[in-house]
């Protein structure tokens, strides 16, 4: 553990705290797993990237949980997922149905972050069929406590808006077989990519996610807002109340003339809250390369545009130098974002101050969350901090 300084927080210091906030911030939000069920083809890869913006079952990387089962991320990612390819690859009904039972046997005794929250069996509406076999696997799903959401992929729109009748029908044969489904009676009808050869939009995403989150534990519901991509509203909810939360201790510590002392638990207080809107986003960076982040902002948010890029664009090994040179030009400047909280007039104005860096560092992880394959966009990361906190402080 890092010591607690004697004087303003250098750069190490603050990047060791978020780093270690991070995790914390992590482990609090847990992981929420999602059992994925379907034939190979039936769309299950492009649905889940779609949801969540990563291909998992398509990786072809994961721990095998049988021979035929294998499960992707996991702890510290917001999600992780089981994956089949389908019977018709790995054997029999049977075979699979064992299978499962190996999974899930024993399941809600199981760590939370170790149960299957939910399973989604897919089909392709295209296919025009749903068999014996294909029902009685959902019924042995269900039997283990499991919710069981039956989604039907690459489901066009007719020409008034509507769905198709081969779509309809299917639908409604898979209803009239009475099976243990989640929510009782429905089948989910999907298209996770748009075709602009026929004019299929996307759509049916936003419905499957909230029944998704109707049916799994609300323990798990912080994990699911991170790890999904498909309504960032959600993500901006969590995040806002992760900075009402922080706004009061940083209002508080602002509140009479400060001492270093304070700066350093204003600066700390800060971190801490990028932390957690950081893990409620479920931001893809490593933690190391966000951590480092992170603290530019920190040390830099209310510098200059040259002093955050001389920082973002150092290598690892001169980030700490860097700043400590650029910091020590700008004299008492050397905690941005600490120094105007803290020197505000009062402590309600401090707060503003606080929720102000809040919100503009949660715009900078949708930002981030956008361009997950394109690192070096995260250089503008200070840049785009400045002016959106700048906005927040004005409006305030």
């Amino acid at each position: 553990m890092t010591a607690r300084p004697q004087h303003l927080p250098d750069f190490n210091y603050v990047k060791h705290q978020f780093h270690s906030e991070i995790g914390q911030a992590q482990a609090e939000r847990g992981t929420i797993n999602i059992a994925v069920f379907g034939n190979t083809g039936v769309g299950k890869s492009t649905l889940l990237n779609a949801v969540f913006g990563r291909q998992l079952a398509a990786t072809g990387t994961g721990d095998a949980v049988t021979e035929h089962i294998q499960y992707h991320g996991g702890a510290p990612e917001p999600l992780g997922i089981y994956d089949t390819p389908g019977f018709e690859i790995g054997g029999s009904a049977k075979k699979l149905e064992s299978e499962i039972t190996q999974m899930l046997k024993r399941n809600d005794r199981k760590p939370l972050t170790e149960q299957v929250h939910v399973a989604w069996f897919v089909e392709n509406a295209q296919s025009s069929r749903f068999v014996d076999s294909q029902a009685k696997l959902v019924s042995h799903l269900a039997s283990f406590g499991i919710p069981v959401m039956l989604i039907l992929t690459h489901v066009r729109r007719a020409a008034d808006g509507g769905y198709p009748a081969s779509v309809t029908a299917l639908a409604d044969s898979i209803i009239d077989r009475q099976l243990p489904l989640t929510p009782p009676g429905t089948v989910h009808l999907v298209n996770a990519q748009s075709d602009p050869e026929f004019n299929d939009p996307v759509h049916g995403l936003r419905r499957l996610l909230a029944a998704t989150f109707d049916a799994v534990p609300p323990e798990v519901h912080q994990a699911l807002v991170a790890a999904q991509h498909v309504d960032l509203e959600r993500k901006r909810q969590e995040a806002t109340k992760i900075i009402n939360r922080f706004t009061f201790t940083s209002g508080a510590a602002g509140a009479a003339p400060v001492p270093v002392a304070d700066l350093v638990l204003v600066t700390s207080s800060l971190a801490r809250m990028f932390a957690r809107i950081s893990a409620a986003y479920g931001i893809p960076f490593a933690r190391k390369q966000l951590a480092q982040l992170a603290t530019a902002v920190l040390l830099t948010g209310g510098a200059t545009h040259a002093t955050s890029r001389a920082i973002l664009k150092a290598s690892s090994k001169q980030v700490a130098k860097v700043a400590s040179t650029q910091a020590g030009k700008q004299g008492a400047k050397l905690v941005p974002l600490a120094n105007l909280v803290v020197s505000a007039a009062s402590g309600a104005s401090s707060g503003l101050l606080a929720k102000a860096a809040g919100h503009a560092w949660a715009r900078v992880c949708e930002h981030m969350l956008m361009r997950p394959e394109e690192p070096q966009e995260v250089t503008h990361a200070a840049e785009l901090f400045s002016q959106k906190f700048d906005e927040r402080a004005r409006l305030s």
